[in-house]
Order: C-alpha cells, then sequence, then structure tokens
C-alpha cells in the first residue's frame, strides 16, 4: 500500500500513523527543492520504501540553460528559484555533467529513495535519460551541489 503527492507534510502523517510500504513524493527531493528531507529519514527509520517523482521540477531542471519561460511546480518560474536552477547548472557545466544528469542521479544518492519516476514525451527522452543515469555524477561535484543555492 502507498500514497503519493507533491506536499510533504500529509505524506509524514501517513507514514507516522500508517504501515505504508511504499510512498512518492513530486518535485520535493530534486536538486532544486530538498523539502522531503524529514520524510526521507522518517521513511528510513520505518523502513518504507520512496519514490522521487518529479526530479525535473516540471521540466526546470530538463535543460541545461533553465530560462524563464519554464515551468516550476506546473507554474511560471519566479525569479528567485530561476536564480538557483542556472546555479546548479552553471556548477554542474563546470564539472562537464548536463543539469538533467544531475537532476535524474540526485534522488538516488539516499539509500531509501527505490526509484526516480519521470515524465518522458518521446523515445529519444528516454534514450538520454538512460544514458545520464548510466554515466551518473562525479563525487567531487556533489559537495558543490549540496552547498547552498537551492530551495
Amino acid at each position: 500500500m502507498g500514497i503519493g503527492m507533491n506536499s510533504v507534510d500529509p505524506l509524514r502523517r501517513f507514514v507516522a500513523e500508517g504501515d505504508p510500504d511504499v510512498v512518492m513524493v513530486a518535485g520535493r527531493w530534486t536538486l532544486l527543492d530538498r523539502t522531503a528531507a524529514p520524510l526521507l529519514a522518517e521513511c528510513a527509520a520505518r523502513r518504507v520504501s520512496v519514490i522521487a517523482a518529479a526530479p525535473f521540477n516540471s521540466g526546470l531542471l530538463s535543460t541545461d540553460h533553465p530560462e524563464a519561460s519554464g515551468r516550476y511546480d506546473y507554474g511560471t518560474v519566479p525569479a528567485a528559484v530561476l536564480d538557483c536552477a542556472r546555479a546548479l547548472a552553471s556548477r554542474c557545466s563546470a564539472h562537464g555533467v548536463p543539469l538533467p544528469r544531475a537532476a535524474l542521479c540526485f534522488p538516488l544518492r539516499e539509500p531509501v529513495v527505490s526509484s526516480v519516476l519521470a515524465g518522458f514525451r518521446t523515445p529519444a527522452e528516454v534514450t538520454s535519460a538512460a544514458a545520464h543515469l548510466a554515466h551518473g555524477v562525479p563525487e567531487r561535484l556533489w559537495a558543490e551541489l549540496d552547498a547552498p543555492n537551492r530551495l
């Protein structure tokens, strides 16, 4: 039994009061938004598996050049969020890593995350995602990506 949503607090309550096998959290355990950290800790303590959905934050992290015309949380990108996305892209670029690769790989760094669920429009996007996961991200980049400049 499981539940999924993009709101962390109801998921935390579900984990605390229920007996789920899995929770899916959308857009809250990403390079840009890590507000699901308490949920992941609680899931790990209770041996509840996590599916990290929407690793591109509605598409903002799906390109090496995040733009104001992109989408975030299914809406217009706030300026502060765009600045954070661009800073992440810059750090990735300095290491020769595409931002979408880091976005896909990031959630899997947490042992409680069993899978990442991302939406793709074409077979080419699926192939690209598989290549990103196969190549991974150098450990030295994670330290920079874990620094401030995220939500």
